[in-house]
């Protein structure tokens, strides 16, 4: 298995530029928990930076595992779990705003609010949606569509910058609308 810091060096060299709504198509799923932490490095400035975190990839233990593992700074971070598996011990972060359940997309919804709230006037660097399929697989197209929509949006108006990834080796027709509304699509 290849180490958090090359991942990290990955993420660093890849072209996520201010202003972006950036989809990252990730194809190998087994990769994506070591991955995950070089993409939150990169989005965060090295932790430097306020921003959301939204973890629907695995559960938030693992996520702040992986962080935590790769020395990551979190506490500038405000994290929106969707797996309900609640604040891991330990975890140091700005915020932690649980929703009921990953297909709750109005509970998503409603989260960013108060997320951007808990950012107390702090400029919000970037946000994340770590696995932009798990939220949206049961989910019929219209309302797919209209999330995706309204994803690259939030990332437009209230970040400096983000990224929505999409895991997988083979993609739903689904998916596809999340990548004609970013700004760039970029496979890792």
């Amino acid at each position: 298995m290849q180490s958090i810091k090359h991942f990290i060096a990955i993420y660093a060299h890849m072209d996520i530029s201010n202003g972006d709504a950036t989809v990252l198509i990730v194809r190998d799923a087994r990769k994506f928990s070591c991955e995950q932490a070089g993409l939150f490095h990169t989005l965060s400035g090295g932790g430097k930076e306020c921003g959301i975190y939204i973890s629907a990839a695995m559960p938030i233990e693992n996520t702040y595992a992986c962080l935590a593992d790769a020395k990551i700074d979190t506490s500038r971070a405000i994290f929106i779990d969707v797996k309900n598996g609640g604040k891991p011990r330990g975890m140091e972060c700005a915020e932690f705003i649980s929703v009921s359940s990953p297909e709750d997309l109005t509970g998503i919804s409603i989260a960013l609010s108060k997320a951007y709230s808990a950012a107390k006037g702090r400029k919000i660097g970037y946000i994340c949606l770590d696995s932009f399929f798990d939220i949206t697989a049961p989910h019929e197209r219209r309302m797919v569509e209209k999330f995706a929509r309204y994803m690259v949006n939030e990332i437009r108006k209230k970040a400096s910058r983000g990224a929505i990834v999409v895991i997988g080796k083979t993609m739903p027709a689904d998916v596809n609308t999340i990548c004609t509304v970013a700004d760039k699509v970029i496979e890792v």
